[in-house]
């Protein structure tokens, strides 16, 4: 007799994508959430006709193949405006901006307004807006999401995804490869949960009642700190982070916050999954020189495919690049094109700590830094003065 019982993927495993939920002909697959506030799905076995769909589309059950080595090459944007906005180069903007401007789509992390990450569609340049920047936290990817993408793909339209390569893998199986679907994966060193994050905003927008968004980067010199814009008299105004609420970051950087999955993460290869892959070229100049003006935002891209080689002209002329070895960013803090995140020892207590205990006693605990207010400007710049009279 034939098994018909479903074997969805074990917990650990689980990368928590629901392209499992998106094929069920039925919708017989729900999300719980864990006492961690990971996502994970679960069958309804009334709903369930046992058609293993679900299964066949699981792109760790059942992985898709992973293009060869790319050609990798440091990047960014010869548009200043986009490469201000950007967290690096600005090279997702340039890759989003052909595909919609031959009327495609573009799918990619979007923050709401309670602070969750949502993947969204963008179908037009002030759309693209909300897809820009580093999140530091998992999105959730939507089984209706799934369903418009499905609509675009049998219109012959182009559809750009870009996510973590769980998220990618997953589109990629959901669709099987479709020649209309273009991918970006990111490098991922491990997604937190939506709940902790969520938390952190909230108390951010407490403070800040007039919050217009949230940026996980410093938008103006490529480097890692978390800011708002706010809304000051009808003007954006930027304002970067202190005290308490900048624990996040050292947590994130620690690895202290990830789901389990990421600490044996199936996709840390330099064969990958996405026809591109981006990130931020952190060690650059440390196998050749560095290019002239890489400080102000440079990214690193991956051409992985046949798909990723047509995304990558089509942007040439609007972009500088410049090929370089791919161990240079490796080992200059890029590990994980190699290696999943190590799991630290407070993996294992953090979020029943954090769901007991206030954030000061959690700051403390895990040894985690947090950023100074910062000192008046008339301070700064007389503690300069002094440094460069004394040759400090």
């Amino acid at each position: 007799m034939k098994d018909t019982r479903i074997k969805l993927c074990a917990h650990d495993n689980c990368t928590g994508c629901f392209a499992c939920a998106a094929k069920c002909p039925k919708h017989a697959i729900v999300q719980y959430v864990d006492e961690e506030g990971f996502r994970f799905p679960v069958i309804e076995s009334d709903k369930c006709v046992a058609c293993h769909l679900c299964e066949k589309t699981c792109p760790i059950m059942y992985p898709v193949s992973k293009y060869d080595k790319g050609v990798t090459y440091a990047a960014w944007s010869l548009n200043p405006e986009i490469r201000l906005r950007s967290s690096s180069g600005g090279l997702f903007s340039e890759i989003a901006l052909s595909i919609i401007n031959e009327g495609g789509i573009v799918v990619g992390a979007s923050m709401n307004k309670n602070g969750y990450v949502v993947h969204t569609i963008a179908d037009n340049e002030s759309r693209l807006s909300e897809l820009r920047g580093s999140k530091y936290v998992q999105s959730t990817v939507d089984a209706t999401l799934y369903d418009i993408m499905q609509g675009y793909i049998k219109e012959h339209k182009k559809v750009l995804f870009s996510g973590t390569p769980c998220q990618v893998a997953a589109a990629r199986s959901f669709f099987k490869d479709s020649e209309y679907l273009f991918t970006i994966d990111i490098v991922c060193h491990g997604v937190p949960s939506p709940e902790v994050f969520a938390s952190v905003f909230k108390a951010v927008r407490k403070k800040y009642p007039n919050l217009v968004s949230y940026n996980f980067r410093q938008l103006d010199s490529w480097g890692v700190c978390g800011s708002v814009n706010v809304n000051v008299n009808g003007k954006l105004q930027n304002i970067p982070l202190y005290g308490d609420y900048t624990f996040y970051q050292d947590a994130f950087s620690k690895g202290l916050m990830h789901r389990m999955c990421c600490y044996d993460c199936k996709f840390t290869s330099i064969e990958r999954v996405g026809d591109i892959t981006l990130g931020d070229f952190w060690g650059i100049g440390k196998y050749a020189p560095k290019p002239d003006n890489y400080q102000f935002g440079c990214s690193l891209v991956s051409v992985n495919s046949k798909q990723g080689r047509q995304i990558f002209s089509a942007i040439s002329n609007n972009i500088y690049f410049e090929e370089r070895d791919i161990n240079e960013t490796i080992d200059g803090g890029n590990a994980q094109l190699v290696s999943p995140s190590r799991k630290p020892l407070g993996r294992k207590t953090f979020y029943g700590d954090f769901n007991s205990f206030g954030v000061k006693n959690i700051i403390k605990k895990y040894e985690l830094k947090t950023i100074s207010k910062p000192r008046p400007i008339y301070i700064r710049l007389a503690i300069r003065l002094i440094k460069k009279i004394c040759n400090i």
